[in-house]
């Protein structure tokens, strides 16, 4: 759902009548902070060809995940 949420979002950004050109351009200027498919304080910036620099790991504990640590910046 979160891949599928930033595709619209990049088709919204290409334009009215999209073009592989556009799209492209749009796809690799993201800055999209809102996706709610995504955990809260991770975002994805397309910058530079390297979508979600933030994570957080999860185990399913039972009937539930559970959050394990805090985001961690996958960058170094």
């Amino acid at each position: 759902m979160a891949v599928a949420f930033t595709m619209v979002d990049a088709l919204k950004h290409a334009g009215r009548n999209p073009t592989r050109a556009s799209l492209l351009k749009a796809a690799t200027h993201l800055d999209e902070r809102n996706n709610p498919f995504l955990r809260k304080g991770i975002a994805v910036k397309t910058s530079d060809y390297y979508p979600i620099d933030h994570v957080q790991l999860q185990r399913y504990a039972k009937n539930h995940w559970v959050s394990v640590g805090g985001v961690v910046n996958t960058r170094g």
